[in-house]
């Protein structure tokens, strides 16, 4: 019955400052899995809180900024119909220029193997299932990794554990995807060797793709800038340029 308060309370108490990032807040939400948390001045005197309510309407709000970005298609601080056709535009029309430049560079690098392809035309049919495969593969690995930096789990301790785990997923993955291509291409062409090109290609492929997909948005967070502006573009440009030159450059060595 004596006992005084400051011996019944806790001064290790969780809260956040009136100037925190509202993402950092949502993350300690995550975090901590509190229905509220205190807000406090530079003085440590309680101002306000912070509910659950708040910090799941902050999440949705980051996570579509986030898928817009990512695809390059501007800033998303106005829902899709309070945004004019020519603010529309405006966000996506430079990165739609830069993705034709990066297509046309992948295009002019597949016609310099204009004469094995002359030579083996069914690699025209095939270049693109490489090319795809590899983009799709890195996207699932950037899209994994954009969320994981913005939920603060990737870290310099940590990083070396995501590169080894994320390369040996897509070895697998690519040697049984590989397996199934390989019989496609054996089924159009007859040609055992064609079958391992298209093979090898797509393992080396989803390994650049799943490089990029790593590699990109982690680079831009140590800049400084935002991970996920642009990546789906650049992702594309090495995946579409790198499916080309590698499939068409093994079929030049090893099937002419």
């Amino acid at each position: 019955d004596n006992e005084l308060i400051r011996d019944m309370m806790d001064d290790n108490v969780v809260s956040v400052s009136t100037t925190t990032d509202q993402e950092d807040v949502s993350q300690m939400f995550e975090k901590y899995g509190y229905l509220a948390i205190p807000v406090v001045d530079n003085e440590k005197r309680l101002v306000g809180i912070v509910t659950i309510d708040d910090a799941i309407s902050i999440m949705q709000d980051e996570a579509s900024e986030d898928i817009a970005k990512m695809n390059a298609m501007g800033p998303s601080d106005k829902p899709y119909f309070k945004q004019s056709m020519w603010e529309l535009y405006k966000n996506r029309a430079p990165w739609l220029l830069v993705n034709l430049c990066t297509a046309g560079f992948a295009s002019y690098v597949a016609s310099r193997f204009e004469n094995t392809v002359a030579h083996i035309v069914v690699l025209a049919f095939l270049m693109s299932i490489v090319a795809g495969i590899g983009g799709n593969s890195g996207n699932q690995t950037m899209t994994l990794v954009i969320r994981a930096l913005a939920l603060g789990q990737v870290t310099s301790s940590n990083v070396r554990d995501l590169i080894k785990k994320e390369l040996s997923v897509t070895v697998l993955a690519g040697l049984a995807g590989g397996v199934i291509a390989a019989i496609f291409a054996y089924m159009i062409s007859g040609s055992l060797p064609l079958a391992a090109v298209m093979m090898a290609s797509m393992v080396c492929n989803m390994l650049v793709g799943v490089s990029v997909g790593m590699f990109v948005p982690i680079m831009r967070e140590k800049l400084g800038k935002d991970p996920a502006v642009g990546s789906s573009v650049l992702l594309t440009f090495a995946t579409d340029t790198m499916g080309f030159l590698i499939f068409l450059g093994l079929a030049t060595v090893f099937l002419l």
